[in-house]
């Protein structure tokens, strides 16, 4: 978790680095394990230093950004972010793997579910998501 100010107002970034770590190690014991292939089986090789750069790409990634009126989510690097206003959220619901938050779109009158996985965030950064959007929605929380 980062936070950084903006206009007078506490922003918080929150990154999805659980187990990419991990995964950025086995791809480039992979990679030196795939140069002893033959040359005609490098396209492995390419495949393999591909995911390399979107891992790393992916362990800089902000997944949940929460400002002073406004949460944003991004999900994958391919993916736009979402982003849902404090005012247009009716209630918050907290399971163990995931929150699900239902908003009403504004613009569009649509009401959509914003659904964040817990899985992919460190236990440090969880229990601080956690405790922030505790204290931001008291009063919208269902369980």
């Amino acid at each position: 978790m980062k936070k950084y100010r903006v206009n007078n107002s506490m922003c918080l970034k929150f990154y999805a680095r659980r187990l990419i770590k991990l995964k950025i190690i086995i791809l480039i014991i992979t990679s030196f394990l795939l140069l002893t292939l033959p040359q005609t089986l490098h396209i492995y090789l390419g495949i393999s230093l591909t995911s390399i750069i979107f891992s790393i790409l992916q362990y800089y990634m902000i997944y949940i950004e929460i400002g002073a009126d406004y949460i944003t989510l991004r999900t994958t690097l391919l993916e736009s972010q979402i982003s849902v206003l404090f005012d247009e959220i009716k209630f918050v619901k907290y399971e163990c793997k995931k929150i699900q938050i239902s908003y009403c779109n504004r613009m569009t009158n649509e009401e959509s579910i914003l659904k964040i996985n817990l899985n992919v965030l460190e236990n440090s950064p969880k229990k601080e998501l956690l405790d922030t959007l505790y204290t931001i929605f008291i009063n919208k929380k269902i369980t």
